[in-house]
C-alpha cells in the first residue's frame, strides 16, 4: 500500500497513463478498436455495447464514404411566409385557454353565447 507521501506521485502516475491509453484508443479506427477487443477479451466475447456502437460507427462511415456526406438544406423565408406565420400563432388558442372557453359555455345553460 502507498504510503501517503507516494500516494500523490501514484495518482498523478495513474491520470498521465489513462491520458496516454485514452489518446491511443482515439487514434484507432473503430474496426481496429473491435480488433482489440476481440484479442483481450476474445472473439465476440463481452463489451456487447461497445462493439454495437463500434459497428454503427463502422458502418455509418462507410455509408457516407459510399454515398456521400448529407448536404445541409438551405433554408429561406420570405417576408410574405413570416407575416403568416405570425397570424397563425396569433389565431391559436391554447389548450388552457379553449377549457375556460368550453367551461363558460356549460355555465350559461347550455345556451352558446355565439347563438343569442
Amino acid at each position: 500500500m502507498p504510503t501517503r507521501k507516494n500516494l500523490r506521485e501514484r495518482v498523478e502516475s495513474r491520470k498521465r497513463e489513462a491520458i496516454l491509453r485514452q489518446e491511443a484508443r482515439d487514434a484507432r479506427s473503430p474496426e481496429e478498436q473491435l480488433a482489440e477487443l476481440d484479442a483481450h477479451l476474445g472473439k465476440g466475447i463481452g463489451a456487447k455495447k461497445e462493439r454495437t456502437k463500434l459497428n454503427s460507427i463502422a458502418t455509418i462511415s462507410k455509408l457516407q464514404e459510399k454515398f456521400g456526406k448529407a448536404k445541409p438544406e438551405a433554408t429561406t423565408t420570405s417576408i410574405s411566409e413570416t407575416q403568416t406565420g405570425d397570424a397563425n400563432n396569433e389565431r391559436r388558442k391554447s389548450s388552457k385557454d379553449k377549457r375556460r372557453n368550453d367551461r363558460s359555455r356549460s355555465r350559461s345553460g347550455g345556451i352558446h353565447k355565439d347563438t343569442e
